[in-house]
């Protein structure tokens, strides 16, 4: 992959973390390792990495950080953004900083090998939480009611993924997440579909939508 790639594959993460996560950012910078980006010209900005951002409502807050960041013709951070007091960190500290699959959007402006994908958070990767969500509910879709085991047998059986019904922007350090209030299960195809909004569908309004869609009611 060559630089020109690369920007536009950042800019494309960027971007999406910043719908996906809530942040509210007018412009938004991604650097995998969190120690680097072009500098930021409109307010409120935000830097991300790989595991969470932080955020900046004036060019002055930016100013005012400690000296562990330096401005220039770039925005250098030696010890990484998740160093500097006001790092928002979205994803599990041991969980590897990769971009799930499950949910593939195309970009605002189209850059070529470059996908916009949403990440699932670390609350929705938690496993005693997910599946203290599954044993209440079922691993039906609570929207559309399929079942991957009704369908392709023990290949399927269990296979559901979980979708975080409260924003992300109101989840903090130390949140402990119920997985009956705050966790429901949702096939793919669903779990996509409440993500192609911002803020996301809920599941009544996704519920509605299929059934206008399908003519049931």
């Amino acid at each position: 992959m060559n630089r020109y790639e690369k920007a536009a594959q950042n800019r494309g993460k960027a971007s999406s973390l910043n719908k996906s996560w809530g942040v509210g950012a007018v412009q938004a910078r991604y650097r995998e390792t969190g120690n680097w980006y072009h500098p930021l010209k409109r307010f409120p900005a935000a830097l991300f990495d790989s595991h969470g951002y932080i955020s900046f409502p004036t060019e002055d807050a930016l100013r005012a950080l400690p000296e562990r960041i330096y401005i220039g013709k770039q925005i250098g951070v030696p010890g990484g953004i998740s160093s500097l007091p006001g790092y928002v960190r979205m994803v599990a500290a041991g969980a590897p900083p990769t971009f799930h699959t499950d949910e593939v959007h195309a970009p605002d402006n189209f850059w070529e090998g470059a996908l916009r994908r949403i990440t699932v958070n670390a609350f929705e990767r938690d496993v005693a939480a997910r599946s203290a969500c599954i044993a209440h509910f079922g691993p039906a879709c609570r929207v559309c009611r399929f079942d991957f085991g009704a369908t392709y047998g023990e290949l399927g059986r269990g296979f559901i993924h979980v979708h975080h019904t409260r924003q992300l922007r109101d989840i903090r350090v130390g949140y402990a997440v119920d997985p009956k209030r705050d966790l429901i299960p949702v096939c793919p195809n669903c779990h996509a579909m409440l993500h192609q909004t911002s803020p996301p569908l809920t599941v009544s309004q996704l519920q509605k939508r299929l059934r206008n869609a399908t003519g049931n009611t």
